[in-house]
């Protein structure tokens, strides 16, 4: 009889055990409010520039409403509010993939900007590789081209400007870097690199330097040409080199 009872005891509490454990799942799960709802709180959110939470309930309505009238306009400002909040990354992606979902966007000059602004925001320091400056040249230049009338145009090009400021700088420090190791062909090569971007302002400066690099590159002294000042505006301090 008992092992009759034990028979029956042991199924009836495997079952209420899976219960248990289903109706602990049901109540973890986080309520979605109507699309309407979130989109009324994101409003106010964003209105009131609390980046953040606005990007969080856009985000819900691009994710759980992807085919309501303002699921578009949800995903653009969820993309906006990361990049708002310097999440440079997530934005970056974030509006790489709104623009191959929406190439017709309206703003999709902006669009195109914040990728542009994005991939500045994360470029390294000048000692450092500058691949995320090239990219950045990339898509602001043909923000500029495509819309050179617009707002956005005339930011990219102000920001493709320091952007190749940025590379010259950048060709300069290692130029200086290869010369004074006396690896000279390289240093040579690096200072024409510079010149061969637009001329932001240091043209006086890497000419002068590439005058005396190639006098050393030959064997001889170096000779008495005098090195411009680089433009003041554009100088940076030793530490910051390293952001």
């Amino acid at each position: 009889m008992a092992e009759l009872r034990l028979k029956w005891i042991f199924p009836l509490v495997l079952l209420c055990l899976a219960a248990s454990l289903l109706t602990g799942c049901a109540s973890g799960e986080k309520e979605v409010k109507p699309a309407d709802v979130l989109l009324e709180q994101a409003d106010h959110q964003w209105a009131k520039k609390k980046w953040t939470k606005a990007t969080d309930l856009y985000g819900q309505v691009r994710d759980y409403y992807p085919y309501h009238g303002k699921a578009t306009l949800a995903q653009f400002r969820a993309a906006e509010g990361l990049y708002r909040t310097e999440k440079y990354q997530e934005a970056m992606a974030a509006f790489e993939t709104f623009d191959e979902l929406h190439p017709t966007y309206p703003q999709h000059p902006l669009v195109l900007l914040r990728i542009g602004q994005c991939h500045f925001r994360l470029s390294r320091g000048i000692d450092r590789d500058q691949i995320e400056t090239h990219n950045a040249i990339k898509y602001l230049s043909g923000v500029t081209k495509q819309f050179p009338d617009t707002e956005e145009g005339k930011e990219a090009a102000d920001l493709t400007r320091r952007a190749y400021l940025k590379l010259v700088r950048h060709e300069l420090y290692v130029a200086r870097f290869y010369r004074k190791t006396k690896a000279y062909d390289s240093a040579i090569g690096r200072f024409e690199k510079a010149l061969s971007y637009p001329d932001v302002g240091y043209k006086p400066v890497l000419e002068a330097e590439l005058a005396i690099t190639k006098a050393l590159a030959e064997g001889k002294k170096r000779p008495r040409i005098k090195v411009p000042p680089e433009p003041k505006k554009d100088r940076v301090k030793w530490w910051k080199i390293w952001r």
